[in-house]
């Protein structure tokens, strides 16, 4: 039987060595010769890091509340990880009675 040589993965450009040092070796006769199987057995648990979503995008928002449609158009950046949520609003256009338009920024943690 040979040495067994280590499996080389590289993962993300970090190269990493197997070993390969648990063999199962049979022997058996057939028919007046040796048969030799070897049996290598490597199991390898990748964990890929859940990556951040970035997203991004138009909304329109009507406010009922006030009895008047309050219409306000703008746009949205949101930034989300498995701990916490970062989002941004910023109105561009608004047909409410203040006239006032408002950038509105929340960050959540989650637990």
């Amino acid at each position: 039987m040979s040495e067994p040589k280590p499996i080389v993965v590289s993962i993300n450009g970090t190269k990493h060595e197997v070993p390969t040092d648990t063999v199962k070796e049979t022997h058996k006769l057939d028919n007046g010769k040796l048969v030799v199987t070897e049996e290598r057995q490597v199991e390898l648990k990748l964990t890929v890091p859940e990556q951040p979503k970035f997203k991004k995008g138009v909304y329109i928002e009507n406010d009922l509340t006030r009895g008047t449609q309050d219409i306000t158009v703008g746009v949205r950046a949101s930034y989300q990880t498995r701990e916490f949520d970062v989002d941004l609003k910023a109105e561009l256009w608004t047909k409410k009675n203040d006239k006032d338009k408002r950038i509105e920024a929340t960050v959540t943690k989650w637990f």
